[in-house]
């Protein structure tokens, strides 16, 4: 990143100057004060120093800047709430009853990779460029994030790194989020906040995301330091997991640092010399390559916040995490310093007994391999645990995992085979997961709702027949197309036709049009009346049909008129043929 990007038409943004090597002074603008941190290195050479945006702005900068609206600059407020499960918290709910002025939503599990078998995955650059455009984001935004959480900051950090792995640098987390911003008095407000689209370009920086692979390389390489943002309990795994199915525990050489030691009680972020102190007593050396991980990828990039504050830009995020770490290692059963590693490569196992410490500081509880199942749906493997495919207790899942009578087929790897598009399956596997339902832009409904009647998951079925309903509501919400009928009648007619009008059909006007033909020896004056109804579009742009009591009301009409023209037809011949 070179300084003159950084300083063209963004001088407001106050980057923070750093020194990556061998920095003698470190200057922070974080909160609209200047902090100034110990040394990163007691190198005496050059000093190797480049532009970072800042990464904490203040309750107050923030206030001012809504009220200020500075020319130029392009402020988006996101707030990016989300919570465990556990948790019962609903932050869509939460974000409309209050929220900061001017801020939108930013839903973590919307804006994922919904194909992944694992919670809120980085999605596709240009997944992650429609979704933010969506709420107005463009590549000159300042964006700043914040969530409601007790801690002050707890997954907005997840979103401030997802724009930077995309290439975004212009953006910054509130300091002390939701609860510091209400705790120094500023204002809030509810509802949803419209705003325009706007056009953003997304780029993924690869060096800034590990996979399992790269973990796992790193048992034997040591390349990087790994450090875990989890609870210490569930890190050395004497507490539970939040998660159900999910054992704890920790990858071999891990070292753990809890999001919540980058805190201070009031929930504010360290200072960098805390920071910096706190990597040291953990031995994490912030000159050497550094990587983050948690749970499932969202605490984990408080690590990642903490080393930019001292500098260190570079620190790389596990996406899959504990959850992914587990899945994928289920034969590491080993008790004490010495364990059992399975390396993957390619369809071939190898199995040996390596010095390396164990991932549970305690032993495992039987049969934990028993309580995952291996789903292979139209070709691709979905791993899951009985708990969740069991939710739905007459599901054909349920059924297929707790050995009913159902038969099923299994591929080399044990998976149970199903002949279904794997596309539909991943929104039916999040349901039974989180209880929610979440599409892609490019899904179907209907797709939805056959796949979720083939599993037989009653919930489901019943949530998407009434989104489909409200949609088919909405459509009839645009002006109706009108059509007209006329009419012709005689006066003795009149009353009865008007009064049986029905399904729909309305009078409208009534014309004289006197008598044209004698009646016996009575002149009969003969009307034209003039009906409609209202046709709706529907979501092809057809219109839609009539009801069955609307065509055969349709039909008796014609049928009364072609009985009155061919009466007077008739009197007008017998008329003609009196003529000599």
């Amino acid at each position: 990143m070179s300084s003159g990007k950084l300083l063209s038409g963004l001088e407001h943004f106050k980057p923070l100057v750093v020194g990556l090597a061998s920095a003698s002074v470190q200057t922070q603008v974080d909160s609209g004060r200047i902090q100034k941190s110990a040394n990163l290195s007691q190198d005496s050479g050059a000093m190797s120093q480049q532009l970072l945006y800042r990464a904490l702005v203040s309750a107050k900068w923030l206030s001012e800047a809504i009220k200020s609206q500075q020319p130029g600059l392009a402020l988006r407020i996101v707030d990016a709430s989300w919570y465990l499960p556990k948790m019962k918290r609903d932050p869509k709910r939460e974000f409309e009853e209050r929220h900061i002025p001017g801020a939108v939503f930013f839903d973590i599990d919307q804006c994922s990779d919904r194909t992944s078998p694992y919670d809120h995955m980085l999605p596709k650059a240009n997944d992650f460029a429609e979704y933010v455009g969506k709420l107005g984001v463009r590549n000159d935004s300042h964006v700043v994030v914040y969530d409601g959480s007790d801690q002050g900051l707890f997954s907005a950090p997840r979103v401030w790194w997802m724009f930077r792995v995309f290439g975004h640098e212009a953006v910054s987390l509130l300091d002390g989020g939701l609860k510091n911003w209400q705790r120094e008095g500023n204002a809030l407000t509810s509802g949803k906040t419209q705003v325009a689209p706007a056009e953003f370009h997304a780029s993924l920086d690869k060096s800034l995301v590990k996979t399992y692979e790269d973990v796992l390389d790193n048992l034997d390489s040591h390349h990087f330091q790994l450090v875990d943002a989890r609870a210490a309990g569930r890190f050395r795994g004497v507490e539970p997991e939040p998660r159900d199915g999910i054992e704890p525990g920790h990858v071999p050489g891990s070292t753990s640092i809890p999001f919540t030691d980058f805190l201070t009680e009031s929930g504010l972020e360290k200072t960098p010399e805390q920071i910096r102190t706190l990597f040291q007593e953990k031995k994490v050396d912030l000159l050497k390559p550094v990587v983050a991980t948690c749970g499932s990828g969202v605490t984990a990039c408080h690590v990642a916040l903490g080393a930019y504050l001292c500098g260190k830009p570079d620190v790389a995020v596990y996406d899959g995490a504990w959850v992914e770490w587990q899945h994928l290692r289920q034969s590491l059963h080993a008790v004490g310093e010495v364990g059992v590693r399975m390396r993957m490569e390619g369809r071939e196992e190898m199995q040996g007994a390596v010095g390396l410490r164990c991932t549970w500081d305690i032993p495992p509880p039987a049969g934990t391999q028993a309580k995952w199942v291996r789903l292979n749906v139209g070709g691709t493997v979905f791993l899951t645990t009985r708990q969740t495919l069991c939710r739905e207790q007459k599901s054909f899942l349920c059924r297929l995992c707790q050995g009913e009578e159902l038969q099923s087929d299994r591929d080399e790897t044990g998976a149970y085979l199903i002949d279904r598009d794997p596309t539909y399956f991943g929104p039916i596997l999040n349901f039974l997961r989180h209880g929610k339902l979440v599409l892609d832009k490019d899904m179907a409904e209907e797709g939805i709702l056959e796949e979720a009647e083939f599993y037989n998951i009653g919930p489901l079925i019943r949530i998407i027949k009434d989104r489909m309903e409200e949609k088919d509501y909405t459509v009839t919400q645009v002006p109706p197309k009108h059509v007209y009928r006329v009419l012709q009648c005689q006066e003795e007619e009149l009353t009865q036709m008007v009064s049986t009008m029905s399904d729909g059909w309305r009078f409208e006007q009534l014309v004289n049009i006197g008598s044209s033909y004698n009646y016996g020896n009575e002149d009969q004056t003969e009307f034209l009346c003039v009906v409609s109804k209202e046709l709706y579009s529907s979501p092809n742009g057809l219109s839609s049909e009539p009801s069955q009591k609307a065509k055969n009301t349709e039909e008796d009409l014609e049928e009364e008129e072609q009985e009155v023209e061919e009466e007077a037809e008739a009197e007008a011949e017998e008329k003609g043929a009196a003529i000599p």
